[in-house]
């Protein structure tokens, strides 16, 4: 069982990024095979497409370093990620540190005491920033998204266990140091659309910069920058005894926590039940201010959990931010 003394990270990652370069030389095409949009280079465990115009010499990139090298993105490995640029240069005959971050991938993994579901319910979008919120359907409580309204960036949180049970062999996870298949992980990461707008006022960064202890420390401030845009719902505390639990104590109960799957707090939910007797005609007003007066019985009789919100990530986060 972990505490908030032992909270457990794999550290903050770079994940996938899409680069682009302009090579006038151009680029040798030797080491590549010809594939249907491009040129393909195999990495020990992946293979990437390289998008090549010969005619300006423009080659563009997309890819996760890590499961490029090490068949997953479990944790992250610098040395790893300097040695696969290296091919790549070498492949290509080219500067690639000197290429431009067109998208970046950024976050964090944590091990979590909890099944990560209850954390991705708990988690949503303040109302005054206005993130659209979404997750796969098919993967329900298993991955949720963020969306900023202006397309900057994205959010993401998932089960990391799960992500990595569905993309990676037994061999591979056996492979990875101090990953424990029976603990629950959490990686909550932001995906920048436009690094260059979001975190260099318009500005390109260039490959190599990202590995720069400057803008290292960048990428780790704005993790929790961003995570701060969510807030975290409490879970109700389980009803003391038989008069807590009558059928419209338990009905509240069930809305409060389809509410929360929904993004809505406690006073959203009052506002909502409110409007909706004022919709009802068949309602007189001494109707409904009785009604008013059984939702708020039912409503003081509930209490939530206090203290260190249980499903809170900023402490998980910041322990993550601190290591190499």
């Amino acid at each position: 069982m972990l505490s908030w003394r032992t909270i457990k990270s794999k550290g903050a990652m770079i994940d996938f990024i899409r680069i682009v370069l302009y090579s006038p030389k151009g680029v040798y095409l030797e080491k590549l095979q010809k594939g249907r949009y491009g040129y393909l280079y195999q990495f020990p465990h992946e293979t990437i497409n390289i998008v090549i115009d010969e005619n300006n010499g423009r080659v563009e990139l997309k890819l996760s370093m890590m499961y490029c090298m090490q068949g997953h993105n479990f944790t992250f490995d610098r040395q790893l990620f300097m040695e696969g640029v290296r091919r790549l240069c070498e492949a290509l005959h080219i500067n690639l540190w000197k290429a431009t971050v067109k998208e970046l991938e950024f976050g964090a993994i944590m091990e979590v005491e909890e099944t990560p579901s209850e954390y991705l319910k708990a988690h949503h979008g303040k109302p005054e920033q206005k993130l659209r919120e979404d997750e796969k359907k098919a993967d329900k409580n298993g991955c949720r998204f963020w969306k900023d309204k202006n397309s900057k960036l994205d959010m993401k949180m998932y089960n990391a266990r799960k992500n990595l049970m569905q993309k990676t062999s037994s061999k591979v996870r056996s492979s990875i140091r101090n990953y424990d298949a029976a603990s629950n992980y959490v990686k909550f990461e932001v995906h920048y659309n436009r690094p260059y707008s979001s975190l260099n006022r318009g500005k390109d960064i260039l490959l190599y910069q990202l590995l720069t202890p400057s803008w290292a420390d960048r990428l780790k401030e704005d993790l929790l920058l961003q995570y701060q845009r969510l807030y975290v719902t409490r879970k109700p505390l389980p009803p003391k005894n038989k008069k807590e639990a009558s059928s419209g104590d338990l009905l509240y109960r069930q809305l409060l926590e389809y509410g929360s799957l929904l993004g809505k707090s406690q006073i959203e939910i009052k506002k909502e039940y409110y409007a909706a007797m004022h919709l009802c005609s068949l309602l007189s007003v001494n109707d409904r201010k009785s009604r008013q007066v059984y939702f708020r019985s039912i409503e003081s009789k509930v209490a939530f959990e206090e203290g260190k919100n249980r499903y809170d990530l900023t402490e998980y986060i910041i322990s993550a931010l601190k290591k190499e």
